[in-house]
């Protein structure tokens, strides 16, 4: 009986630590009210709400609204995931140019994964120009067509 107690209560723990979202510890309105009231911590964390469908269900242009109205108040956080939903084009149509502005917005509080993002995309952009026909001696005139 103790053994079934103790195991139990470790199983009890695991899930409580490793599930992430899934057992929230603040109530979803008290979310939603505070980021009504304008609170940028309460903005980012009703845009993963709707983004992970954690709370909610599950809404890509709603979790863009809130990680716009965040993000627009400086916060690292919901930037770098407003880029990236304009990089997949996830919630909002797909635009490099603005998911690049909202990295650059990021980066320069220090986020590190818009860093690692622009670097992506800097790289992809590289990669892409080196295979271009002008660049690779491949011109429409010699190309075969």
């Amino acid at each position: 009986m103790k053994r079934w107690i103790i195991v139990s209560l470790c199983v009890g723990f695991c899930f409580a630590g490793f599930a992430g979202n899934a057992a929230p510890t603040e109530n979803i309105e008290t979310i939603r009210k505070a980021a009504e009231q304008g609170d940028a911590l309460s903005q980012f964390k009703m845009g993963q709400a709707f983004y992970d469908g954690k709370g909610v269900a599950q809404n890509c242009p709603e979790a863009v609204k809130w990680f716009r109205r965040a993000a627009e108040q400086g916060h690292a956080e919901a930037q770098c995931k407003l880029g990236a939903s304009y990089e997949q084009g996830k919630g909002v149509a797909k635009d490099l140019k603005e998911a690049v502005k909202w990295y650059r917005m990021a980066a320069e509080r220090d986020n590190s994964e818009a860093k690692e993002a622009l670097k992506r995309l800097d790289d992809l952009k590289r990669s892409s120009a080196a295979l271009t026909p002008s660049t690779a001696g491949v011109s429409p005139e010699n190309s075969g067509k």
